[in-house]
């Protein structure tokens, strides 16, 4: 029983030891994307997003990736989750970003009339 118990203790330690958490595979995305590595920046930045949903960071930099990559239209809504999360990042950018995306697409909902 006893080794049954070790046998069972080793494992779920081993398997903590190689889980990531959201922060840092949001890291790791961050240096890909740092790196100009978009793909792997994608693929660590949605595992992030699977990890914790309300990592508004992670929102940011997908958003990015994909504005980077010219898909546009699947920045959007993770520049809208980002401004609804509210992470610690400049909005100015965020709303800029995220206006410039739909511009991009010809998708003027939500834009400010001229002169107002």
């Amino acid at each position: 029983m006893k080794n049954i118990f070790l046998l069972y203790a080793t494992v779920l330690f081993c398997l903590s030891a190689y889980s990531q958490t959201s922060d840092q595979l949001y890291n790791e995305s961050l240096k890909s994307f740092n790196d100009k590595d978009f793909y792997h920046a994608l693929k660590s930045v949605e595992k992030s997003i699977k990890a914790d949903s309300a990592n508004g960071k992670a929102y940011y930099l997908r958003g990015l990736i994909y504005f980077n990559t010219n898909q546009f239209k699947q920045a959007i809504p993770d520049f809208d989750k980002t401004i609804e999360l509210k992470p610690n990042i400049p909005y100015d950018y965020v709303h800029y970003l995220r206006g410039a995306s739909k511009d991009h697409v010809q998708d003027l909902t939500g834009a400010t009339p001229a002169g107002n």
